[in-house]
């Protein structure tokens, strides 16, 4: 499944830079983040219960040298018999359905009530910024103040054009600045976002070298602000009414 997703991402930004290539980088980003967070939503509900499908007996052919009064008293007993196997899958269908809305109610005030929502809109967000930003690596490095300096630059996934270029300082130990600055094309650079109610600001970086994590710094105050706009499918946590066609199959 998360090959699939991952597969299906580039598709999914094609449509970005087609009908949507006017949008701004803000309802862009909108657009994606709310992708994500709708898909991983999705993946947390219970499975929803189907209705076993018994089909009801069609015509039944009399038997050669069958009586007709017996052949008239099998063709009751197999249609009540049908009939019973019909109603009994539709009550356990009942329960199941209950069990389901039950669960589906407590889950959506989890999420949109008690604010369990939060660490997917996180998540999405993330995906989101992984997808318009790429990779974040460090090159240019210099010594300022006892601290490395570096540039803070992006390797674009998918052709996109947002640049970080941006200038930043390491909290690289002396004595590990030398083989820091020997292998640095080896650390893992990640960019720290904060959000702040419905807006997300860049904040720092972080930097993951010889399994140890380092902070840095930007030297300037990055011009960087997105308002968020999130919009969740009402279907997501729409309960299953049986009185729906689509769900009461039973003729």
């Amino acid at each position: 499944m998360r090959f699939l997703v991952i597969f299906l991402i580039p598709l999914f930004l094609c449509a970005l830079q087609n009908p949507y290539k006017s949008l701004k980088f803000d309802e862009k980003f909108n657009l994606l983040m709310n992708h994500f967070l709708n898909e991983e939503l999705k993946t947390l509900l219970p499975k929803r219960p189907v209705l076993e499908n018994i089909e009801p007996l069609g015509q039944i052919e009399k038997q050669d040298y069958e009586r007709y009064y017996t052949y008239v008293q099998r063709v009751k007993f197999l249609k009540e018999q049908n009939q019973q196997e019909r109603d009994l899958a539709f009550e356990v269908y009942e329960g199941e359905v209950g069990y389901y809305n039950g669960k589906l109610s407590n889950l959506k005030k989890d999420y949109l009530q008690k604010g369990q929502i939060n660490g997917v809109i996180q998540n999405s967000i993330n995906k989101t910024l992984k997808v318009f930003y790429g990779n974040p690596k460090i090159k240019d490095l210099t010594l300022k103040d006892d601290k490395i300096k570096a540039t803070l630059y992006n390797k674009s996934f998918y052709g996109y054009n947002y640049n970080l270029q941006k200038d930043v300082l390491l909290d690289i130990p002396s004595n590990i600045q030398e083989k820091f600055w020997n292998r640095y094309k080896s650390a893992k650079i990640k960019v720290v976002f904060e959000r702040v109610e419905d807006t997300i600001f860049m904040k720092d970086i972080e930097v993951f070298f010889d399994s140890k994590r380092y902070k840095g710094s930007f030297l300037e105050k990055p011009d960087f602000k997105i308002k968020l706009n999130v919009k969740i499918n009402d279907d997501i946590f729409r309960p299953i009414i049986i009185g729906d066609k689509s769900e009461k199959n039973i003729k």
